[in-house]
């Protein structure tokens, strides 16, 4: 609309040039029409300034809207008089446009601040650093954690801490790694992940780290205090009847207080009940001292070995050997396993591994009218060799699951409670660990992580 109205004016005001330029060649030469001719010349002169004023006008508002635009000036006014009407819509639309501009651009602000806001409101440390070294983005929890204050090169963090500089230097894209790193003179446990990103033709690496080594402790205390319930709850399981069975032989061999049998009155049931009190002592002794020694394998566990394997040579051996268990409970085998899959293991502790949990599936296959064992190997979406343990057997209750890895904790009658906290242990020994999913009555899956 607004082209084709300038396109217009200046069609016309051509049109009339053209008109004078042809009226004057008519009568050019003529003599008796000289002051026709010199005031055709005059209204051709002012004719051309009006024309080269309204297109140079035009390319002035133009460059100014232009350059309003590239220096984000939005306070550019496009005003003109009232002999102006014919640039009322280009500067309407130049005000538009501008408004657009100028709300969208606040917009973002906006947009911006709200993000930064959320980003240093995250309990987590975030650094993004251009290819050519210059921090874009670095939020209060990295400088609280770090203890710098804010800087815009990655050079001028190394002279800040260099441990951590040298350590995440050495990361891969979408690695993620634990790593220790002095603060003012506190070593802090952080987890590590570096992950590289292409932004609008650049490469940018975002750094996330959270000290977690406050997690660790409180986990640990956690910890700790599960496995002291348990020790002392095992403890007493034995030591209150052992207490309550010689308080009763005593009482057996006292007439009253402070005056004890003589062997001639002992008769024959009281021998009796003395035998079967002294063979309870024995037994609760025995179990408090397998408990004893179940609690020395778990604090002597052999650092491993490691040696390159094939997972699914492994896992074929422990099937295998457990064949015949297998065949004896009629449970229906199933293996899907990738033979390109290499780790490094200890073989004789992954085998314990392996052994404890087709084991455990096993006792969980018990009651199940048709059961079913799988053993499935791949890569998950994070780069790691795993492999599953499936059972379509009981299950574990919701409110179990979080103990199964806990010390002397089962959900078997008579089970050790030691088995599953073995496993993990020698998985961590490995730096790998194990998952576990389950619902009660629909079966669990074990995924071991290498």
């Amino acid at each position: 609309m607004i082209f084709n109205r300038f396109s217009i004016l200046l069609i016309f005001r051509l049109a009339l040039v053209f008109l004078n330029l042809v009226t004057l060649a008519k009568i050019f030469g003529r003599s008796d029409l000289f002051f026709n001719q010199v005031i055709l010349y005059i209204i051709l002169a002012i004719q051309m300034y009006e024309l080269l004023h309204f297109v140079t006008r035009t390319n002035r508002d133009l460059t100014k809207f232009i350059m309003s635009i590239k220096e984000a000036d939005f306070t550019a006014s496009f005003t003109g008089g009232p002999r102006d009407k014919s640039y009322k819509h280009l500067y309407e639309s130049f005000r538009e446009i501008l408004e657009t501009i100028r709300k969208s651009k606040f917009e973002k602000e906006a947009q911006y601040q709200y993000l930064q806001t959320i980003i240093d409101r995250i309990n987590i440390g975030i650094i993004s650093i251009d290819d050519n070294g210059n921090i874009e983005l670095m939020n209060k929890k990295s400088q609280e954690v770090l203890q710098v204050p804010y800087v815009k090169s990655w050079q001028l963090l190394k002279n800040a801490n260099t441990r951590f500089f040298e350590e995440v230097g050495e990361f891969k894209n979408e690695e993620n790694r634990l790593v220790e790193v002095p603060v003012d003179g506190v070593n802090k446990q952080l987890t590590v992940n570096v992950t590289e990103v292409k932004v609008m033709n650049r490469a940018v690496r975002v750094i996330t780290f959270k000290d977690i080594k406050s997690e660790l402790e409180r986990k640990e205390i956690e910890a700790w205090h599960k496995l002291i319930r348990i020790l002392t709850h095992e403890i007493m399981n034995s030591v209150t009847p052992i207490t309550s069975l010689t308080d009763t032989m005593t009482r057996m061999l006292e007439k009253v207080a402070d005056d004890r049998k003589s062997l001639k009155e002992i008769d024959s049931e009281t021998v009796d009940d003395l035998r079967f009190s002294i063979s309870t002592i024995h037994n609760r002794s025995e179990g408090l001292l397998h408990f004893v020694n179940d609690y020395r394998k778990l604090t002597k566990v052999p650092q491993p070995v490691l040696v390159d394997m094939k997972l699914a040579d492994i896992v074929r051996g422990v099937v295998r050997l457990m064949e015949t268990e297998l065949m004896k409970s009629q449970i229906e085998v199933s293996i899907f396993l990738d033979d390109t899959l290499m780790v490094q293991v200890d073989l004789k502790l992954i085998e314990q591994v392996l052994i404890n949990l087709i084991t455990n599936a096993i006792h969980a296959l018990e009651e199940t009218s048709k059961p079913s064992l799988i053993l499935k190997s791949e890569v998950d979406g994070e780069n790691r060799n795993t492999l599953q343990i499936i059972d379509n057997g009981a299950g574990i209750d919701a409110d179990k699951i979080e103990k199964i890895f806990v010390p002397f904790f089962s959900t078997k009658e008579n089970g050790s409670g030691i088995g599953l906290s073995l496993c993990q242990q020698i998985m961590n020994l490995h730096q790998g660990h194990i998952e576990v999913q389950s619902e009660s009555g629909r079966g669990t899956t074990f995924r071991l992580i290498f």
